[in-house]
């Protein structure tokens, strides 16, 4: 629901969109959804660089190697 929830909050509140994604992202990796986290994790990132908050946006998409590169390696 949170993921649902960030979805519908996008376009008008950043921080918002922020704070569910975060959770969901948590959630995401919690149940070891990690390729779905990492989808999350690089959407937050576009859209941190859309509204040119370049620091923040670095962090979610070096997050989102992160969960890409451990969905990628071998258990």
């Amino acid at each position: 629901y949170y993921l649902e929830a960030a979805h519908c909050i996008k376009n008008v509140n950043t921080n918002k969109f922020l704070e569910y994604s975060k959770v969901a992202i948590d959630k995401f990796c919690i149940s070891a959804r990690i390729s779905q986290a990492a989808s999350l994790a690089k959407e937050v990132a576009e859209k941190l660089e859309e509204d040119h908050d370049y620091e923040e946006a670095l962090i979610f998409y070096e997050k989102a190697a992160e969960l890409y590169f451990t969905d990628e390696t071998p258990t």
